[in-house]
Order: structure tokens, then sequence, then C-alpha cells
């Protein structure tokens, strides 16, 4: 048991080799178009490679110094930011939607004039365009607003002819004329001047450049899509900010122009707070210097009244205790005076666009914290709505959160107002005990005193903001970007695309590819026989393949015996040896059949004929077709009767109908069919023509019967009854694979006997085993071109 499975096993293996070399043949045959398709588009992809603009790509880093963003320090935005309220969105995400944004790239194409574009022609072909930017030796300067061309598209090109002009050469309606550099181009889109730069020398002359300009907006979308920026990793605060161009130096511009552009919005966006509270400050300082200058007249004019030089004081200790009570009353009375202010300022905030002044020195904390807040998220809110148009998902949680920011303001500075007045009230009561206690005091003292008191208050407030205000100046000098330069913009100046690299291997793969899936389609879509490989499974044996022969005047064997299809015939005569069945007599019958007409069955019955008279047996070759005979012209032999006739005519005998072909010292008997009767099957089925077999089988060694194709006509099943064995045609590529049933019923049931076949007109496999052995042995091979040699043609 072991050991048949061990044979089974080794069976199995070699089945699964021939297999697996059969499917590799079947590819490795057309080894030639493969190669021709490889080398065809390895030469496109060089072609592809070699007139593609090169792109390069440009890096920078970025390091982002993360703030606080919502500044939250006090229970209530704590509580608010508890409830969902205050936004919590990661800076880096932030910052990356901001270098991408469309009003940044806007605005670094208006800085770097990137809307105009200048292109060198290639001088060949006119096809390579290389993009100049720093080595540009001319370019465009707008007669008018430079606004005037940031929507317009326009294109053209010149020639520099000389050092001092240049000629439009296309793409305008000045064609043809010269100009000279700096003189007035007038085009229907604005006037513009062309001037030479310091990089123009004199190998610029006789160069082609198109000039272009684009809308700013459609410049803006195509760096936009160009750029990238990512974190440099996960947990590093790092951004890697990359730009894709056909010039390494606007690359680099470009990338240098949009973090200088980004740092100089986030100071801008940080000092428009400081700004903003300056001003109300200088508006209150002015306010405050006129009421200060009331009372210090009001002061002058009263000591002029009463003649006063210096006013002396009693009871020092009362006066200093009422000093101490006065101070008290200006700190209220300061703290009050801020808070109708900065209630009256919040209160004119009809909207969420202004910012509320920060930092005038509140003694509850939290008034300084919500107003920081406040100022934060109106910028937050601004910046999201300048750069996604106000439909930012945020936008609405920033003005819920700038709501109730307003509303607990407004509450703090009431409550801080009221305590200020109730202290206040109690300090007055406090003041009155004293001054009753000094009523000693003359009343133009006391009166004075009220003078000097309002004097203090109001130099007081202004001696504060004025320090305020030059705080708030230090701020604005010392306001640094949250964002810091580590690399600038670099590139390795290797071109990233093309990528010739990848782009002969993937001309090296769909060149493998395509006649590989051209193969197998023809192969899977084909449902013709093609080869014996079709019939493996069949349960038909093939005893020959006869390579096709394109020549008509190579088609008999006989006139070229050192040719393949000669050869070809040898092996089938040999085949046909071992499996023809021996019988009481010396004589063998092969009736060759086929499916349609046009497989080649008489020509073959001729090429078999021949093969076994050159072996020195007595042969006859009979034509049985009746109804389509042409082994008569085939052979060209003279008009005489034939098999019909003989079946007619009871007064003809055998020798009467018997004639001769001859070629190359052999020669073999042949009976015509003769004149193509009415009734063929009838006559087929008379007994005339099994007394003529039986006689006939006597004399000749081989009889060779051609009949009419058995898929037609029922002939030949009717003339079985005289031959030992049957060779069936079938023509490669001709009848459909589903055909073979019909061929084995007919094996099976007996209608044709010892059945074989023989695949007729086979393609020539150069490349493996085939016909192709055959050639240069006695046969005159052709000299033919290398480029038919390597694609097969003419074999």
């Amino acid at each position: 048991m072991r050991q048949e499975e061990a044979i089974y096993k080794v069976r199995e293996n070699e089945e699964s080799a021939i297999s697996l070399r059969d499917l590799l043949d079947k590819y490795l045959i057309h080894w030639r178009w493969v190669l021709s398709s490889v080398i065809l588009l390895l030469v496109l992809g060089w072609v592809y490679a070699r007139y593609q603009t090169p792109s390069y790509e440009s890096t920078a880093t970025v390091l982002i110094e993360q703030e606080s963003k919502s500044g939250m320090a006090s229970e209530e935005l704590g509580m608010l930011k508890d409830l969902g309220l205050a936004s919590g969105g990661g800076v880096l995400e932030d910052e990356i939607e901001l270098y991408q944004s469309r009003s940044l790239m806007e605005h670094v194409v208006r800085e770097l004039q990137l809307h105009w574009k200048y292109q060198i022609v290639g001088t060949t072909t006119g096809l390579v365009r290389s993009e100049l930017y720093d080595s540009n030796p001319i370019r465009v300067r707008s007669v008018e607003a430079d606004s005037l061309y940031y929507d317009k598209h326009y294109e053209f090109e010149i020639t520099l002819t000389s050092a001092n002009e240049y000629t439009i050469t296309s793409g305008n309606e000045l064609v043809g004329n010269m100009y000279k550099y700096g003189a007035v181009l007038q085009l229907s889109i604005g006037n513009i001047i062309l001037e030479k730069t310091n990089e123009f020398k004199s190998p610029w002359i006789g160069k082609r450049i198109l000039i272009n300009v684009s809308p700013v907006s459609e410049v803006a979308t195509e760096i936009r899509k160009n750029l990238s920026v990512e974190p440099a990793s996960k947990d590093a605060n790092i951004l890697v900010l990359k730009v894709k161009g056909h010039n390494v130096g606007k690359n680099n511009a470009i990338l240098n122009k949009i973090i200088a552009v980004h740092q100089e919005n986030a100071i801008n966006n940080k000092n428009e707070v400081v700004k903003n509270t300056t001003a109300f400050i200088n508006d209150r300082m002015k306010f405050i210097a006129a009421e200060l200058t009331d009372v210090e007249k009001k002061g002058e004019d009263y000591k002029s009244k009463h003649h006063l030089v210096d006013v002396t004081t009693d009871a020092v200790s009362y006066l200093e205790k009422e000093g101490d009570i006065e101070k008290k009353v200006v700190d209220a009375s300061i703290e009050m005076e801020l808070a109708d202010f900065m209630n009256e300022v919040v209160s004119q905030q009809n909207g969420y666009e202004q910012l509320l002044p920060a930092n005038l020195g509140f003694k509850d904390p939290s008034i300084g914290e919500m107003t920081n807040q406040y100022n934060t998220l109106v910028l937050e809110r601004n910046r999201l709505r300048e750069t996604n148009g106000g439909k930012h998902p945020k936008v609405a949680s920033i003005e819920s959160q700038l709501s109730s920011l307003r509303t607990s303001l407004e509450n703090s500075l009431r409550n801080m107002r009221n305590s200020s007045k109730m202290e206040l009230k109690k300090l007055k009561s406090e003041e009155q005990l004293y001054q009753s206690k000094i009523s000693s005091i003359p009343q133009f003292e006391r009166e004075y005193r009220d003078i000097f008191r309002q004097q203090q208050i109001k130099e007081s407030l202004y001696l504060f903001l004025l320090q305020k205000r030059e705080q708030n100046e230090i701020s604005l000098a010392a306001t640094v970007a949250n964002s810091r330069v580590i690399d600038e913009a670099y590139s390795t100046g290797i071109p990233v695309s093309p990528k010739k690299t990848l782009i002969y291997l993937i001309a090296l793969m769909f060149g493998i590819l395509i006649p590989i899936g051209v193969i197998y389609l023809r192969t899977l879509l084909n449902n013709k026989i093609v080869s014996r490989t079709d019939l493996d499974h069949s349960g038909l044996t093939v005893v020959g393949d006869i390579p096709e022969v394109k020549d008509k005047d190579k088609l008999l064997a006989w006139n070229y015996p050192q040719s393949n299809i000669a050869e070809s015939f040898r092996v089938l005569r040999t085949n046909l040896s071992f499996v023809i069945p021996s019988g009481k007599d010396e004589c063998r019958v092969i009736g060759i059949t086929s499916s349609l007409s046009g497989e080649g069955k008489s020509s073959t019955s001729v090429n078999l004929a021949f093969m076994f008279a050159a072996t020195g047996k007595k042969v006859l070759l009979m034509g049985l077709d009746l109804r389509k005979p042409r082994i008569k012209e085939i052979l060209e032999l003279k008009n005489m009767p034939g098999l019909s006739n003989y079946l007619v005519n009871q007064d003809l005998k055998a020798k009467d109908i018997i004639s001769v072909a001859e070629s190359n010292g052999h020669s073999f008997n042949v009976i015509q069919a003769g004149d193509i009767p009415p009734n063929p099957s009838e006559l087929l089925m008379s007994h005339r023509l099994d007394e003529l077999m039986g006689d006939l089988r006597k004399e000749f060694d081989y009889i060779i019967l051609d009949n009419a194709p058995v898929g037609l006509v029922i002939d030949a099943v009717t003339t079985n009854r005289l031959t030992d064995i049957s060779l069936y045609i079938i023509r490669s590529g001709m009848i459909n694979k589903r055909y073979q049933n019909h061929i084995l019923e007919l094996k099976n049931q007996g209608k044709l006997k010892n059945l074989y076949i023989m695949m007729n007109a086979v393609k020539n496999k150069v490349g493996s085993y085939s016909y192709s052995y055959s050639y240069g042995y006695g046969e005159d091979v052709e000299k033919r071109p290398w480029w038919k040699r390597l694609l097969g043609i003419g074999q």
C-alpha cells in the first residue's frame, strides 16, 4: 500500500511539473513579442521621463511654543469649561489649519508676485518648459496697480533678440513687433513693462521665454495642493512644512514667506488687545486731564480769592487720621471710576468683534482674568471667521462663551461698584466725624481741602493710566510669535518626480504584463481546438501534428522531401504503423476524414500516400469524396474514369480507373473520385465497391481512402466498413472545442473504426520542441533580416 501511495505521489508530481511546464511554454513561445513590448514601453518611459519637467521638494521645520489658549483661571470660567462651553482644540491642529489657510496662501502669492510665471522654452522641440524664478533674466512690472492682474488669465511668448530689444512671438495681439526693454507694452489686460534683471547675460540672447499671469486664487489653490504640514512626531511640538514645485528657489521662497507671514499674523493678533487697551487709556487720559485742569484752575482761583499763600492746619492728629481716610476715599473713588469706565465699554459692545481694555488694575483679580479670557476668545473667533468664512463649527461655541463671560463681567463690575459705594459711604461717615472735631478750622480751609482732594483724585487716576500705558507699550515692543523657525527652507536638489527608476520599473512591468495579458485573454476567449493539449483529457489519441505551411507550393511533401512538413508526415507514418491493427492479409486500409471542408483532408491523403510509397510499399490512394473531389486537382492528373464511373458502369474494370502518380523516384496508384453523381451515399453502399476493395486488398500494401467530411455528410460513416483505421483531421483553430464530444461519440459508437486524431496546420512554436528542427537539413533557408528573425516573421 505504501509503495502504491509513493508511486501515486511521484506521478502526481510529474503531472504537476508537466502542467507547469506547458503553462510556461504557452507564454515563453511568444518571448519575441514580450521582448518587443518591453523595449517599446521602456522607450516610451524614457521619452516620458525625458520631456517631463522635474519637480523638487523643499522642507522647513518650525517649533510651536504652546500657550494656554483659554487662560481660564477663575472658578467661574472653570465651571464653563466643565459644562462644555469652553473650547479645548489642539494647538498643533489649529496651527496646521492656519498654515494651510487660503488667506495666507493668497497673501504669499501677492507678496512674491507668484501670479506672474516665467518659463524657458526648449530650443529643440519646444516642449521642455523649465520654470524660472531666481535666475529669471526679465521681469514684468505693471504700470497700473498690481491688483489689476489678481484675477486675470493671459499668456504670451517673447524672444530675447538682443541686449536691448525683444519680440513677441506668439499668444499676443502684438506678435511680430520689436520692443525695447523698459517700454510700455499695451496688452488687452492692461499696460505692463518688461525690465531686465541682474541675471540678464549674453547667453540669454536668442532664448524664448513664456510669460503668463493667472488669478491669485488659482495660484494659491495650486500651492495649497502642493503644500503639506504635518507634526514631526506624535508627541513633538514641531511642524514639518513641505512644498513641491519645479524650481528649488521658488519652493524655498514660498516656504520662508509662509512662515514669515504666519508669524507676522500671530504677532498682530497678540498686539491687537494691547493696541486697543492703549487707545482706551489715551481716550480716558484726555478726559481726566481736562478734569484735572479744571480742578487745578478752581484751586488757583480759590487761593487768589482768599489771598492765601500757605494753608496751616490745626489739630494735627485729627488731620492725619482724616488724611488716612481721605486716601481710602481716593482709592474707593478710583475703583468706582474704573468700574464705571469698564462698565460703559462693556455695555457698548453690540457684537463680539471688539476687544476690551485689559490690565486696568482692579482689586478683584477675577475681573482681569475674565477680561483676558474675553479678548482671547474674540481673537480666536475673528481668526476662525476670517479663515473659514464664518462656517467653522467652533464659532457658535465661542460666541456662547463670550456671552457668558460678558454677563459674568457685568455682574462682577456691578458688585465691585456696589461694594466700593458702600465702603465710600462708610468712609464719608468717618470723615464727617473727624471734620466735626476740627470744626475750629476756618471754613475757607475746609473748602480748599475739598478742592485739593478732587485734584488728588484726578491726578492719581491720571498717573495710574499713564503708568498702564507705558506698560502696554513695553508689552507691545516685546511681543513675539508663538512659533520659532528651526530649519529654514532647504532642498536636496534631487527631483522627487518624475522618478525614473519607478517609471522604468512600471514600463518593464507593463511591457511584460500587456503581451501576457493579451495572450491570456486570447487563450481564455478562444473556443477552438488549437493543439493536441486541447484534447489531452478528451479520450482521443493524437498520432501526429502537421505544422502550418503558408506557402501553398510547399504543401506537398513529395515536392520538398527534406522540408519540415515532410518530416512531420514521416513521424505520422511511423505512429500509424504502431496503431494499425494487424489482420489476415498484409493490406492496411486507412480512412481519412474531417469535420468540415478545408481542414486539409485531401492534401493529407496525398502526402501520407507518398510517405508510405517512399518506403517501397505498394500504395493506392482512392478518392471516396464523391461530392467535392480534390485529388485530381492536387496531383494534376489527366481526366479519366473514376470510382463513381466504376460503380455505375458495370463494363469498367479496376484497371480502367487506376492511374499512377510519380515524383522524386517514388510512385503510387490513384483512383479518382470520377464524375460527381446525384446519389453519392447510395453509390458508396454498393456491393460493387466491396468487391473492388476485396480485389484491391490483394494487390496493395496500403489503401488510403479520402472520405468526405463526416461533420457535413454521412458518407465517411457509410464507408467505415472498408477501413482498418480512421484518421480524423482537425485543422488548428477551425472547429469548436465542444465538437470533440461528437468525435468521441463516433469513436465510442464504432461509427469510425479505431479513430485517431491528426492535428493539421499547427502554428510553428519557435523556441520550444517543435517543427523548426528540420530547418537547415537539406532545405534552402531564406536569409531574413534581423528584425524578422527577432519577431519570427517568415518562418
